[in-house]
Order: structure tokens, then C-alpha cells, then sequence
């Protein structure tokens, strides 16, 4: 219906009033006698004017998008040895144990990543914990370098299987397994 008014509204302006009355109110106000021909025009224009807001807009389709992707990078080595630091100082030797830590991780906990051999990188949170996390059997950690990419989702969370880290080779892999590594006092 809507299509209809651009094609119908030329047709009206050639439509005469029913009476006088809009050519006489327009006669007042321009001080100028008005014709019949005017009075319809007017009408016609009151008219189209009057229905013009009544006929609902044309809406257009439109589609925002929202891409947000992450970048998670290497901290340099010194950075590395002062979280490694922050360690309560045990005697003897100290080694790391695996522990279980679940299936996901919160993405601004991150505070930086390092390669290991084989298909292991190493995340540092930002509360000072250690993380492994195992990528899947056909990748390589050494892919990971310079970090990696990842595009963040809505719970914000890096989980297990579910999302894709990307290399700046153009590797995508996603995660096995995490566990968190705790260091406990050798004997």
C-alpha cells in the first residue's frame, strides 16, 4: 500500500474540493482572490498532507554486526621471571604439579601466554596462577609464538573444544585440556 502513494499523490493535486471553503481561508491568509482550480489543489495537498503521516514508514532491514577480537600476547621474559617470582620462596627445590581447573577460562584473567614444546602453551593470569592448556593433537604450540587471537564471545570465556585460537601464521586450533599448575616444596 505504501508503494501506491507516490504514484496516486500527482492524481490528487488535479482533485477539486468539495466547496470553496479551503480557497476562501487561503484567500484570507495570501490577500489574493483564489480560483477554483486552487481550492482544489489545496484540498488536495491538505489532503495528501493529513494521510501522509497516518501511512506507516517503510522500514528497511538493517543488520549491525559486532565483531570483538582479542589479542593475547607474550609478556617479554623479564615480565615472565617477576610472576615467577612472586612464588613464596620454599626451601629446597621446587616443582610443578598439574591440578584440575575446568573447562573454562575468563578471557580478561589473561595476562600472557608462552609457548612450550609439543602442543602446550603456558597462560599467566592476572592473579598471579599458571595455567597449561593442551591444544588439539594436530597443532603445535610453536604456531602460538607471538601469541594468539581469539573472538570473544558473550560469557567472555575461553572453554574447551568450543572456541579457536588463531595464530598470526593463520593456524587455528582449540584447546584439549587446562590444568593449572601448582608449585609445591621438593623434599
Amino acid at each position: 500500500m505504501n508503494f501506491l502513494v507516490p504514484l496516486i499523490a500527482p492524481l490528487l493535486l488535479w482533485i477539486p474540493g468539495k466547496d470553496g471553503a479551503t480557497a476562501t481561508r487561503d484567500a484570507k491568509l495570501t490577500a489574493e482572490p483564489a480560483t477554483i482550480e486552487d481550492s482544489g489543489r489545496n484540498s488536495a495537498v491538505e489532503w495528501f498532507a493529513a494521510v501522509l503521516p497516518t501511512i506507516a514508514p517503510v522500514a528497511h532491514q538493517v543488520r549491525i554486526e559486532q565483531r570483538v577480537i582479542l589479542r593475547i600476547s607474550p609478556r617479554p621474559g623479564a615480565a615472565r621471571q617477576n610472576l615467577a617470582a612472586a612464588m613464596p620462596a620454599t626451601r629446597g627445590a621446587t616443582r610443578l604439579v598439574e591440578r584440575p581447573f575446568g573447562e573454562c577460562v575468563a578471557v580478561g584473567n589473561i595476562a600472557a601466554v608462552q609457548a612450550q614444546r609439543g602442543s602446550r602453551l603456558l597462560l599467566y593470569l592476572r592473579d598471579r596462577r599458571l595455567i597449561a592448556a593442551d591444544l588439539e593433537k594436530a597443532c603445535s604450540a610453536q604456531n602460538y609464538y607471538s601469541g594468539f587471537y581469539f573472538e570473544q564471545n558473550a560469557d567472555q570465556r575461553l572453554c574447551i573444544g568450543r572456541d579457536r585460537l588463531q595464530a598470526r601464521n593463520g593456524a587455528k586450533c582449540s584447546l584439549s585440556s587446562l590444568r593449572q599448575l601448582v608449585a609445591i616444596a621438593g623434599d
